[in-house]
């Protein structure tokens, strides 16, 4: 509808006296669809910032044959009159209509002649009233800011918080029932009772009553998608399960039910005991497991990622580059493998700074050329290159802007 909005006023005379106004029927989409910087959203603003849109009246509902939804009617001029620019009129004319005698359809209204005159009065007065409010422009445009606060966590290994990892695999309702029927032999040997659970999983749903059932429809009930059996007779599920409800246990067993208010304090924790019990959970696991006893509190510690180590950024360095820069080495590389070496060592030097690589004897130091790209070597010499390196890690390590600082702009 925007689009069409758009084509319309790409058709508006300018270089007349009067201009050209349009009138064009909405529904409710065009006044709110689009997020700030999106296309609805900047076709709201583009007409609203260069004074266009005159007024936007709402007309009653079941207006129309075969929908009831509400309708608008935009005014748009690109010839405002004086006491008009830079404002926008709003006229409620949902309680303006005349009801018909025979429903036509969901039309069950219509605009007597009478109502009309009522609509175009209360344009051209252009007063405040209970049905006509008038506002700037600028009341229709916002600013979205995107901030991001830390996550800060409270974390305790209860038993009622590390239970529902029984049922992870999904299902949980379902699951929960098979367990209840079938008992713990379920989840310790799934395979001997593999017979009784696919036996409950085609039965299932068809025993309950229901509304066709009252009705008398004696067709069979529908049961549980193909898709949810073939999960539910996985046993590898029900194993899985078990398995991540026993880590959790033993998580409990030594680091006790306490309650962590670092959540930091807490991952290092369950860190130092996994490797005392000798346990190797995956990682998706583990996440499973940290997500199902911590939960959000706006007055713990936030959580902060672990520091890289700067001895491990050290060694991402090319081989060549350190037999280029050992004083103990007898041999030298040629131009062109010092040239590439000088180049991916600047790049990582430019990513991941480190004490290593600002020692590094062939990074370039501040005042002299950049080095060359490898697919420029053989045209161009180490000396006289002034290239940058095409690398999307270069690119990256020189982007400055923050994405908790970037705003967008709607209507």
């Amino acid at each position: 509808q925007m689009l069409f909005l758009a084509n319309m006023l790409s058709k508006m005379k300018h270089d007349t006296p009067l201009g050209s106004r349009i009138a064009e029927v909405h529904n409710g989409s065009s006044l709110f669809t689009g997020d700030a910087g999106q296309g609805e959203s900047n076709i709201r603003r583009w007409v609203i910032e260069n004074d266009w849109l005159e007024a936007i009246v709402a007309l009653p509902l079941n207006m129309f044959y075969n929908t009831g939804i509400a309708t608008y009617v935009w005014v748009l001029t690109n010839r405002k009159a004086a006491p008009r620019q830079g404002k926008v009129q709003l006229i409620d004319a949902t309680q303006w209509f005349r009801p018909l005698r025979k429903n036509m359809g969901k039309k069950n209204c219509e605009l007597a002649p009478d109502d009309i005159q009522r609509i175009c009065d209360t344009f051209l007065a252009f007063k405040e009233t209970p049905q006509s409010k008038i506002f700037p422009n600028a009341a229709f445009g916002y600013w979205k800011v995107k901030v991001e606060r830390p996550l800060r966590l409270h974390s305790q290994l209860t038993r009622q918080r590390i239970e529902p990892l029984r049922y992870a695999s999904g299902d949980e309702d379902i699951r929960a029932a098979l367990h209840q029927q079938l008992g713990d032999a379920l989840f310790e040997n799934p395979d001997a009772m593999l017979s009784k659970l696919a036996t409950l999983i085609v039965e299932w749903g068809q025993d309950q009553p229901g509304e066709d059932d009252e009705q008398g429809d004696s067709s069979a009930k529908k049961g549980l998608p193909e898709k949810t059996k073939k999960k539910l007779l996985d046993t590898d599920t029900w194993l899985h399960d078990a398995a991540l409800l026993a880590t959790a246990t033993k998580l409990r067993e030594w680091l006790g039910d306490d309650l962590f208010e670092d959540h930091n304090v807490f991952l290092e924790k369950v860190e130092a005991a996994l490797k005392k019990l000798a346990l190797k959970p995956s990682a998706a696991d583990l996440k499973l497991i940290i997500a199902a006893v911590s939960w959000r509190d706006e007055t713990a510690p936030p959580v902060l990622k672990k520091p890289t180590n700067p001895a491990k950024s050290a060694r991402t360095r090319c081989a060549a580059c350190l037999k280029a820069g050992s004083p103990s080495s007898n041999t030298s590389p040629t131009a062109n493998s010092a040239t590439s070496s000088k180049s991916r060592c600047w790049r990582k030097a430019a990513f991941k700074p480190s004490s290593a690589a600002k020692s590094c004897p062939t990074r370039p130091t501040p005042g002299s050329s950049r080095p060359t790209p490898r697919s420029a070597t053989k045209s161009a010499s180490p000396a006289t290159s002034t290239s940058r390196p095409s690398s999307a890690r270069w690119r990256k390590s020189v982007r400055t802007s923050s994405r908790w600082s970037r705003r967008r702009k709607g209507c």
